[in-house]
This record gives structure tokens, C-alpha cells and sequence, in this order.
């Protein structure tokens, strides 16, 4: 089982656009595939119009909530929704902003994830994706500890790299404390990707090489999303991009990225 975390320190980069359509990619490909959506804007359960569902079929949204994994430690399995687009969904919750001062008040509140996830025999997919806040914090310190593993989704615009900061330091400090515990591995950087890119703009290309010098290999500069308004019509009538416009080439960009990103898992 493969698990990442879709993260950036800031908000608006396509982190949500990326879970969800990375998600819908990996499902297409005949993978079990699971998307828990951690964003306190809760954009991924919006955009794949859980809310509508939950009327449909006449069931109270939150009581499938992601919140409820540290609340109440329920169990992952017991959370989850098919989203009918060929990949399930843990949704978000009301109160996961609150989740930020809760985390801490527990002994070892970094890890409760982790330890959830751990604990659920039943659970069982080929890929997992999770969407994060656009903040650093104690959530997005959770989600790293169970993945150990990041999937970083970025804006090509001046000062690409300064919301890269505060990742990279995080990730500093944490790989630190897991040197401390035999058989964790540092924390892997799967891959870098600009979302709604622009190639050929000159702001483009000298974003893709300032990030070059800062991640390295682990940015994917000929793996890019490009630019499209259809992205925001798949939002609002609530479907994943790919599931919109099959044809489309941002369609195909996904599927390139989704292998690029999961070679090594083959």
C-alpha cells in the first residue's frame, strides 16, 4: 500500500485538485484507491459533492467525518464513503480547524494517526492520498507521521520556492526525532508539481528553476498540469477533472504524473 500526502505551507497550489484527480487517475488504472480529505476548507468532499450524496442516500455526513479518527479513534474503515468516481473518500469534518488545538492536548497527539491507521486490520487499498491545510501544523504533522511520505503541489509564480520554506524545515525537524527510532525512514519527497502551468511564460521557467535548486530530482518539471478554466467547471458540477474530460490533455497529464509519481510502487 502506497500513502501520501498532497502538501504545501500554503493555500490555493491545486493541493485539493491534485488529491482528487490523482486519486480518480490511480482508481481508473484499476487500483483500490482512498482519499482522506484533512483540509479544514474540506474543498476535496465539496468538489466530489459528498454533501449531495449524504441527501441521496439519506445518511448524516459527519458521522463519516475524518475528525472522528482522533476524537474518537474510530476506525478508518468504518468512515468511509464511494465516491463514484472509481475511489472512496474519509470526508472532511466541521471541526478540523479545531483539531489544530486538540492534537497537542493529547500525550503524543502527532502520531494518534498513525496509530489509528495501524490499528485497522480492515483496511485495505492499493493507494491512499491524503489532501492537508494550507498551513503548517500539528494536522499536517499527522499525516506525515503515518505516510512518511510527501507529494508537494505548487504554483509557478514569483516566490515559488519561499512556500517550499517552511515544508522543508518541518520535514528537517521531524526527520531529525525519527533518527531516534530504529527501522523509520527519513521522510521521502515523492515528487514536486506545478498545477495550472504555464510552460512557456518566463515567470514559469524561472520558477522551475529556482525549485530545481532547492528539491532537485524530486522536482518534476515535465510532469505539469497545465493551466485550464475546465478545472473549475469539473469543481462545480462536482466531478473529478478526469472523469469530465477523459480526452482532455490535462487528462493525460495526470496519468503521466500519477506513473512518474508511483514508479518505484509498480
Amino acid at each position: 500500500m502506497a500513502m501520501t500526502g498532497i502538501i504545501n505551507s500554503k493555500g490555493g497550489v491545486g493541493k485539493s485538485t491534485g488529491a482528487v484527480n490523482l486519486s480518480a487517475t490511480a482508481g481508473k488504472n484499476g487500483n483500490k484507491v482512498l482519499l482522506v480529505d484533512l483540509d479544514p476548507q474540506g474543498s476535496c468532499t465539496k468538489n466530489l459533492g459528498i454533501d449531495e450524496l449524504s441527501i441521496k442516500h439519506n445518511f448524516v455526513l459527519d458521522d463519516y467525518a475524518a475528525t472522528r479518527m482522533f476524537y474518537e479513534k474510530v476506525a478508518p474503515s468504518k468512515l468511509i464513503i464511494d465516491t463514484g468516481f472509481g475511489f472512496d473518500i474519509i470526508p472532511a469534518g466541521r471541526d478540523l480547524l479545531k483539531l489544530e488545538q486538540y492534537i497537542p492536548s493529547i500525550p503524543n497527539g502527532d502520531s494518534l494517526l498513525l496509530r489509528v491507521f495501524n490499528a485497522d486490520e480492515a483496511l485495505d487499498y492499493d493507494y491512499i492520498f491524503f489532501d492537508s491545510p494550507g498551513f503548517m501544523g500539528h494536522i499536517v504533522a499527522s499525516i506525515i507521521n503515518l505516510t512518511g511520505d510527501i507529494t508537494i503541489s505548487n504554483i509557478a509564480t514569483p516566490g515559488s520556492t519561499r512556500g517550499l520554506v517552511d515544508l522543508l524545515e518541518m520535514i528537517e525537524e521531524m526527520n531529525e526525532f525519527r533518527e531516534s527510532f530504529p527501522g523509520l525512514d527519513p521522510i521521502n519527497i515523492r515528487g514536486h508539481f506545478f498545477c495550472r502551468a504555464e510552460p512557456k511564460t518566463i515567470v514559469h521557467r524561472e520558477q522551475d528553476q529556482e525549485v530545481m535548486e532547492v528539491l532537485g530530482d524530486a522536482h518534476l518539471a515535465n510532469f505539469s498540469i497545465s493551466k485550464t478554466t475546465d478545472i473549475g467547471t469539473s469543481e462545480k458540477i462536482c466531478k473529478p477533472f478526469i472523469s469530465m474530460s477523459p480526452t482532455h490533455k490535462v487528462t493525460n497529464e495526470f496519468q503521466a504524473l500519477f506513473e512518474e509519481l508511483f514508479k518505484e510502487d509498480k
